[in-house]
């Protein structure tokens, strides 16, 4: 197993970081219906949710503004994701894009339906493996989003207390 000395972790931690912030989406943009939370405005792109499935703890459940997110970007053609947070994290789900529905009832129905996915995805996942690992959880989402995300705009969304049982933070 490969140790990471500590002066390293937060070189690590701002580099995610900056990946991160890069794909958020926060900045200008075509509007389509951007998301707005807090500061913070959320355009329209893929999005993958980095979701903590650990034993003993409810899922996640995603809903209101961050729910919005994926409804977003399913009716704009972008891809929605899960990644889990554990001692191993994996795709848990990674829809490619759908095509772009023309009539409103259409993007309702696919908003719906895609926010109902997600969570089903959510609630019905266990951990696999031991431990939990949110950076690792993180830069899996982030190459995730990066591999679907094609208009380079995108948004990782992370679901836990982000609290890490492995090295080099546990």
């Amino acid at each position: 197993m490969t140790t990471i000395s500590r002066r390293t972790v937060p070189l690590i931690v701002a580099a995610l970081l900056i990946v991160v912030a890069g794909l958020a989406g926060c900045g200008s943009g075509p509007q389509a219906h951007a998301v707005t939370i807090g500061d913070c405005t959320i355009e329209p792109g893929a999005v993958t949710y980095a979701a903590g499935v650990r034993q003993n703890t409810p899922a996640p459940v995603i809903g209101g503004d961050l729910a919005d997110i994926a409804g977003q970007a399913a009716v704009t053609g972008h891809s929605v994701s899960v990644v889990s947070v554990e001692g191993r994290p994996a795709v848990l789900y990674d829809a490619a894009p759908a095509p772009v529905p023309s009539s409103g009832k259409q993007k309702s129905k696919l908003m719906d339906r895609t926010k109902i996915t997600v969570n089903t995805v959510l609630a019905t996942q266990t951990a696999t493996t031991e431990q939990a690992d949110p950076l690792a959880a993180l830069a899996l989402a982030a190459r995730t989003l990066r591999a679907r995300a094609s208009t380079g705009v995108g948004t990782v969304v992370l679901l836990d207390s982000g609290l890490s049982t492995v090295a080099p933070l546990d």
